[in-house]
């Protein structure tokens, strides 16, 4: 076995005496004489009160291999230090260095750090117990980590491909309760422009007929683009609905909104007298059961009548627990409409509001024709600096709220982009300093 344990040093290259590593790793029976034998009578096993400190070292290495280096600790140590070195390891350079009062292990574990090979890095293990003196110190060295690229994907990247998008509702809406105006064409292609121009010189851009007699809109470009035109066409024609809302009257809007109430209000009573009735029916046969459970258990009914009376009350509790849904939808439409109305009663009017879009002002003025287009007035949209001001009614303010964000994530290539929302000037605001 002592044979073995040496030709395994001579394979790492032992730096330092082997017979004092072996002296350490196998002691004389007289060291043990030292220290008591642990019960069971382990005489080499040294006991906490008898280990030695760790020896503190202080050195200057002018640079030089590693395989130097490690003589250079153990020249300075005040005693025996036990270090093997693998043959890999040995010729790594180490840069000069200058420790003061250290640990002889602080010294080797800075190895990883300093010493320098291509494609390698060194490494230090312990083997046994080296503050006491019978261990050793191993050091090696191990490929670095190469990430692999990621392999190409066997599947081509997706193609242009050609949709087609109904804009007559959005360019000559139906005239019904005030809709106002549709969009012009030429705000619809240059709303997509823009949209098309912040993806970026490098993607290609999207080819858009439009075809008037039908009103419809051949787009052939790649499904992202495909995806964001959605996305701009679906905003333009919420503008067109929530115009149409805007254009009712106060008195319209309040009376339909009375109306959706005192609606809601009777389908919950609707759905309370349903339970009511459910829960007599229930209790009913309930009742009529357990009497039959009474006359079985004399042997006076058969059990099949007792089998039918348990079903029927089955089925009056399914009926009761669905009249107690019905009545919880009842209660939160009730809410709905009753939050809606009280919304939209503090929504009249117009409001001034300031889009911050310092992200986007190299494409100023394809932003502003973008709020143009969902904005009734024109004029009511100006860019000033890094903000784009709008004055317009609250339902157009979503609108270019949902344009901005759109153009933004279609800027930055994220759909998790936060959303471009504005800042309401009051009247305070607007007075002069």
């Amino acid at each position: 076995m002592m044979g073995g344990t040496v030709a395994a040093f001579a394979r790492y290259g032992v730096i330092g005496v082997a017979a004092g590593v072996l002296s350490a790793m196998w002691p004389a029976p007289a060291a043990a004489q030292q220290g008591q034998p642990a019960r069971g009578g382990n005489a080499n096993r040294v006991e906490p009160a008898t280990r030695a400190a760790e020896m503190v070292i202080s050195l200057k290495f002018p640079g030089g291999t590693l395989s130097e280096y490690v003589k250079a600790i153990q020249a300075a140590a005040p005693g025996n230090v036990n270090i093997m070195v693998s043959s890999d390891a040995a010729s790594m350079m180490v840069p000069p260095t200058e420790m003061k009062g250290v640990a002889v292990s602080s010294a080797l574990e800075v190895l990883p750090m300093m010493a320098r090979a291509e494609g390698r890095t060194a490494y230090v293990q312990t083997v046994g117990d080296v503050v006491a003196g019978t261990g050793v110190y191993s050091v090696a060295s191990k490929p670095n980590f190469i990430p692999q690229p990621m392999p190409q994907s066997p599947f081509p990247a997706p193609g242009p491909e050609t949709a087609v998008f109904s804009v007559r509702e959005l360019t000559n809406p139906v005239m019904d309760r005030g809709a106002g105006p549709g969009v012009p064409i030429e705000s619809v292609l240059t709303a997509i422009d823009a949209a098309a121009q912040l993806a970026g010189a490098e993607a290609e851009q999207p080819q858009i007929r439009y075809h008037k007699d039908s009103g419809v809109l051949i787009v052939r470009a790649l499904p992202q683009q495909l995806t964001t035109i959605k996305s701009i066409l679906q905003t333009m024609q919420g503008d067109i609905v929530d115009r149409r809302v805007a254009a009712m009257t106060a008195a319209e809007r309040q009376r339909d909104r009375a109306k959706a109430v005192a609606a809601a209000q009777r389908a919950l009573e609707r759905a309370m007298d349903d339970i009511r009735r459910s829960e007599g029916e229930f209790a009913r046969a309930r009742e009529a059961a357990n009497e039959f459970a009474k006359r079985v258990e004399a042997g006076v009914a058969p059990t099949d009548e007792l089998t039918q009376a348990r079903a029927l009350v089955q089925r009056r509790l399914d009926t009761l627990e669905s009249a107690r849904l019905k009545m919880r939808q009842a209660e939160a439409e009730l809410e709905d409409v009753t939050a809606v109305a009280a919304a939209e009663r503090e929504s009249l009017g117009v409001q001034v509001m300031v889009y911050d879009v310092e992200d986007m002002m190299a494409a100023m003025p394809e932003l502003v024709a973008a709020c143009q287009a969902v904005v009734a007035h024109g004029d009511a949209v100006n860019a000033e600096q890094r903000e784009i001001i709008v004055r317009a009614a609250p339902g157009e303010q979503a609108a270019v709220s949902r344009v901005l964000t759109a153009i933004r994530r279609v800027k930055g290539n994220d759909p998790n982009l936060p959303e471009v929302n504005g800042r309401e000037v009051t009247k305070k605001d607007q007075q002069p300093q």
